[in-house]
């Protein structure tokens, strides 16, 4: 489906997120199952590249497609797919700092017009290390639900519109 759609409207990038949280590459009999999955979707996943390296080079008019993939860990990931002309190209990115995670935050601030003060989002940004962009956004996310009965009954009285601000409570809780 995607891979011919990604063929047709080459060129085209196809991303596999979170590759090595779908394949894992345990023998441990236990998860023989998952272990049968992994297999099957590791096959599946050299087929297609294969498939394309084939249909490139014997036509014509077979624009470039890009295979990325995202993983937490090389790990969990077979030497057949993070190698052989594969996803043979490694780019390690390091987890936001400090000061990266807190313009992270500020950004899901403005995004959903909410204030917070800048020391609370400095005191939050220095206790999420190893947070990335997403897990910032879930926490935004939950602690915008902590405070909404806040600022639900604060605003009761108020005929002004103001813009909610969020307090180190929220996100504790």
């Amino acid at each position: 489906g995607y891979i011919s759609e990604a063929l047709d409207h080459a060129p085209s990038v196809v991303i596999f997120d979170d590759l090595d949280s779908l394949i894992s590459s345990s023998s441990n009999p236990e998860v023989q199952q998952q272990s049968l999955y992994s297999v099957g979707l590791t096959q599946f996943l050299l087929d297609i590249m294969d498939e394309y390296e084939e249909k490139q080079g014997r036509m014509c008019g077979i624009g470039p497609i890009a295979f990325i993939a995202t993983a937490q860990s090389l790990t969990n990931v077979p030497q057949t797919l993070s190698s052989s002309g594969r996803f043979d190209c490694h780019v390690k990115l390091p987890a936001p700092a400090a000061a990266e995670r807190a313009a992270l935050l500020k950004h899901e601030f403005q995004k959903r017009h909410l204030e917070c003060h800048d020391d609370v989002i400095s005191d939050i940004a220095s206790k999420c290390d190893g947070y990335d962009a997403y897990d910032i956004e879930i926490l935004v996310d939950r602690s915008v639900h902590t405070a909404v009965g806040r600022f639900l009954s604060s605003d009761l009285g108020s005929k002004e519109q103001v813009k909610p601000t969020l307090v180190r409570d929220d996100f504790l809780h």
